[in-house]
């Protein structure tokens, strides 16, 4: 009995990951090598994203009721799950990135708030800015017209000093 607990336990803590993740992404990783995914765990830390190899059976139940629940048909051979915490943007560009080192690491499809999407959408999702660009360009084009009115308020005067600069130095040429 003991052991059914665990796994209710088990299927319980991947629910929670699947409900609490702004994303989920479904990886097939046979092949790839232990290493180049405790390099891919490292990469995606700080990013707020954690990648867990799971069994396919648990993870088909923990997915039930949940947004997630379209994944259920992609948790075939070995399977890892990436969630993303925050920025799905960044979780995919790394993922996307790794599996063109890695050939043996197939992403299979995901969630993406809410919205199942398959492997050429994370792709396409991959080669979006992140959200601090996004947020950056959005700063640079409201700031750009007050920009441009303060140099057009200011033109006048830098004009008149740059008149009173010349007009000084003939006046300096000239002898007394």
């Amino acid at each position: 009995m003991p052991n059914i607990a665990a796994k209710e336990s088990e299927v319980a803590v991947l629910s929670e990951a699947f409900k609490g993740a702004s994303a989920a992404f479904v990886i097939g990783y046979q092949g790839t090598k232990c290493e180049a995914l405790k390099g891919l765990r490292r990469k995606l830390g700080p990013s707020g994203s954690r990648l867990a190899v799971v069994k396919n059976s648990l993870a088909s139940r923990a997915v039930v009721g949940t947004a997630a629940a379209d994944l259920e048909n992609l948790f075939v051979g070995p399977t890892a799950v990436i969630w993303a915490k925050g920025d799905p943007v960044s979780s995919a560009k790394l993922i996307s990135d790794f599996a063109k080192e890695a050939e043996t690491f197939k992403v299979k499809g995901g969630v993406v708030d809410g919205s199942t999407v398959s492997a050429k959408d994370i792709d396409a999702l991959a080669k979006l800015p992140s959200r601090e660009e996004l947020l950056g360009n959005l700063l640079a084009l409201i700031n750009a017209p007050a920009t441009q009115l303060l140099r057009t308020i200011n033109a006048p005067a830098q004009q008149l000093v740059g008149t009173l600069g010349a007009w000084q130095r003939e006046l300096e040429k000239r002898p007394s």
